[in-house]
């Protein structure tokens, strides 16, 4: 692997002045992947070649919930089997942690275990960061510096826009804007409502004022002037909602 140290191109603040890039050079995870006989999308399909096929050590697979990041994680594991790779996953909370194991079935940790402890120095390690954009400044500062001591492989993987650790920062989103290698997902597939899909899909493109005309226009909003009858129209919902997700097998 060849570069710079990561710790002297990107030191974690807010703004990323400092980063001039943020990856070594490696290998390919897999220099000739087979996708053509799975059941991703296009855009699935793409980014987990490009994820596999790159040469650089840290990535980043970006789009908002419902894209159907942890399916084309699913098949990024899949291909990888039976390769020297050796796969571990972490996320900011315990709870992302657990289902990331259970999704993927690979051995998973919180992002705060990970920069506490001591990382495993052996070869070949890619470590998957699912909802990486609850990260903060210090964490990713020091899991990029621990990676770099093992050698280890980064995929960040998570939504830009998510509301990142109250310390302070979004590291996710300015290693995007600074020319982190960047492989996005826009086609959502977990809304079936084609308003509601088109809505989410201008919410990704960052356009949420044409996203909330949509939804006004088609019957989607509802505006309740009283402040004690929103909180009861809210409360109604949520218990509806809980109520039909307990029943649902």
């Amino acid at each position: 692997m060849t570069g710079l140290p990561l710790s002297r191109r990107w030191n974690g603040n807010r703004d990323g002045e400092t980063m001039d890039g943020w990856s070594r050079k490696a290998s390919p995870l897999l220099a000739n992947p087979n996708l053509e006989e799975t059941l991703l999308n296009t855009g699935q399909r793409e980014a987990i070649a490009r994820t596999l096929t790159s040469t650089d050590t840290h990535q980043i697979i970006q789009g908002l919930s419902g894209v159907g990041k942890t399916t084309a994680l699913g098949e990024l594991k899949r291909q990888l089997e039976g390769t020297v790779i050796k796969i571990k996953g972490f996320s900011p909370t315990i709870e992302a942690a657990a289902e990331l194991q259970k999704e993927l079935g690979i051995l998973t940790n919180t992002v705060e275990h990970l920069v506490l402890s001591e990382p495993s120095s052996v070869k070949n390690q890619l470590w998957i960061i699912d909802e990486a954009g609850m990260m903060s400044a210090r964490q990713m500062l020091s899991v990029l510096q621990k990676a770099e001591a093992v050698e280890a492989r980064i995929l960040l993987v998570g939504d830009k826009g998510q509301n990142s650790s109250i310390e302070a920062g979004s590291p996710m989103r300015s290693l995007i804007e600074h020319g982190a290698t960047t492989h996005s997902l826009r086609q959502i597939i977990r809304q079936q409502n084609s308003i509601q899909k088109q809505a989410v899909e201008l919410i990704a493109d960052g356009d949420g004022t044409k996203a909330l005309s949509l939804l006004n226009n088609n019957g989607y909003v509802t505006e309740i002037e009283s402040k004690k009858d929103r909180a009861s129209a809210i409360a109604h919902q949520y218990l509806n909602l809980s109520q039909k997700n307990e029943t649902e097998p």
